[in-house]
């Protein structure tokens, strides 16, 4: 009866539904469990599975669609300020929460907490070099978003240049990333099972009392988010598209719901991609371009938690908060997120932590302190970021419909 009920209703009601179960299931049996990890874990992998032949194809087909790279260079462009813009700002408005609520005031560190050793920071020739790939399955298997994007260019421009002999090819790239869509369809309709044991092992290896020592900067930062939310994405959707707050959050329900239990950027593109065309009818250029690139460089979550992170930790040891030290936390986060940052992998803003308080003579203490319930921020920052991929692509999609900025209404 129970399971009939079940699979009449629609997935978004039965990952809500997967995702209170886990958290009760986590709640109840506690460390035993973590041993559903292995759901979880298989469900991240088959969906990084599919988003890696899945940006690939779209990153081709993209470019021989617009058979203008200069075209699809005002795009890249107008993204990357757009995503730099909205991060400063970002750090602002966490900045400004943190200021006025004091989420660090009367913390203690306990004696049991071990600081994590500080991650290898590479000379900027290093970065570079490691922006221009020398094998394709390599760049595969490391799931390296930005070289899949570039080779994907790459491929597309030899395409178009192939003229006529080329159409025939890009016509059978199309059917395979029409191929890898049904598939990652396939892999979604597991989500319910995936986000259950996925917030279940959260829940069993943290406990409900994890949040207690740090309570308000949680409460803080989420307080950030929503303020983000309604102050940011809704009225920039709404003005450039007409969409409203309520159309808006309706639409992006499911992805939510999966940034919420994969904590993933990246394993989020398959999901946003389909909202960014079927839900909001964006152009596939500017989704297939958008969404991929956004999960590597658009981290408003980020941008509002790392500000927030070191007041807090000023604020615990007594320290005078200096406002120009949160702005070079600010430029940090935005020169790290801009290098590659943490590559959308849950919980990789860990390391981006280390590297940012190590850089600001923050005791590790405290990344150490955050890294046991970064989870529970991280499902913040993942959300915040995939919809702002939305944002940024609803934007771009407006201005092309409206001004054309981009003649893609043209081809």
């Amino acid at each position: 009866m129970l399971l009939s009920f079940y699979r009449r209703q629609s997935m978004t009601v039965r990952i809500v539904f997967a995702m209170s179960f886990g958290i009760l299931v986590g709640i109840v049996f506690g460390e035993r469990a973590r041993e559903l990890r292995f759901i979880g874990d298989i469900y991240l992998r088959l969906l990084k599975f599919c988003v890696m032949p899945m940006i690939l194809m779209t990153s081709i087909s993209t470019i021989c669609n617009t058979k203008d790279i200069k075209t699809l260079g005002r795009i890249g462009l107008c993204a990357c300020l757009c995503f730099s813009l909205s991060l400063i700002l970002a750090g602002a408005v966490g900045t400004f929460f943190s200021m006025i609520f004091k989420p660090g005031i009367g913390i203690q560190l306990s004696s049991d907490i071990h600081a994590p050793g500080i991650p290898q920071i590479l000379p900027w020739q290093e970065v570079a070099v490691g922006f221009f790939p020398e094998n394709l399955v390599q760049v595969l298997l490391d799931g390296n978003v930005f070289l899949l994007l570039f080779i994907g260019m790459l491929c597309g421009l030899s395409i178009v240049k192939m003229g006529a002999k080329g159409e025939r090819l890009s016509e059978n790239i199309a059917l395979w990333g029409l191929a890898v869509q049904k598939l990652s369809r396939i892999i979604f309709s597991f989500t319910p099972i995936g986000v259950f044991a996925l917030m279940a092992v959260t829940v069993g290896q943290y406990g409900p009392g994890v949040l207690s020592p740090i309570v308000k900067l949680t409460l803080v930062y989420y307080a950030s988010c929503l303020f983000w939310l309604a102050a940011v994405y809704f009225p920039v959707v709404w003005f450039s598209a007409g969409i409203t707050p309520v159309s808006f959050l309706k639409r992006s329900v499911r992805v939510i719901l999966c940034c919420i239990g994969t904590c993933s950027s990246t394993s989020t593109i398959p999901v946003n991609l389909t909202a960014a065309r079927e839900n909001f009818h964006i152009s596939p250029i500017i989704a297939n371009f958008i969404v991929p690139l956004g999960s590597q460089i658009n981290k408003n979550g980020l941008g509002l938690l790392f500000p927030s992170l070191h007041i807090f930790a000023c604020q615990a040891q007594g320290v005078s908060v200096s406002l120009p030290n949160v702005g070079i936390v600010i430029a940090l986060t935005l020169v790290l997120v801009l290098c590659g940052g943490n590559g959308g992998l849950p919980s990789g803003g860990v390391f981006m932590i280390t590297m940012v308080f190590s850089a600001m003579g923050v005791p590790l203490e405290f990344a150490a302190l955050i890294s046991g319930i970064y989870r529970f921020l991280d499902m913040g920052t993942t959300t915040m970021n995939c919809l702002g991929d939305l944002a940024v692509a609803i934007v771009l999609d407006s201005l092309d419909k409206k001004k054309h900025c981009f003649s893609l209404q043209e081809k």
